[in-house]
């Protein structure tokens, strides 16, 4: 029983590393001072991908 919730733990491990493999991080420049901002148009996007990630591993913390 243990070894099958250690697979699924590790399936949704790594679905949460591919999903993020994918996700490129495009700056902008904030007043002359670099690329700080993420931007707009992408990050509700990634701000949701984050957030579900989140759950995801804080659901695996909770499993033994």
């Amino acid at each position: 029983m243990s070894a099958v919730k250690e697979r699924d733990i590790e399936a949704k491990l790594a679905q949460v590393n591919s999903d993020w493999a994918n996700v490129e991080l495009v700056f902008v420049e904030f007043k002359n001072r670099g690329e700080l901002l993420l931007r707009g148009t992408e990050a509700g996007e990634i701000i949701a991908l984050l957030e579900d990630s989140l759950m995801i591993m804080g659901s695996l913390l909770s499993n033994r």
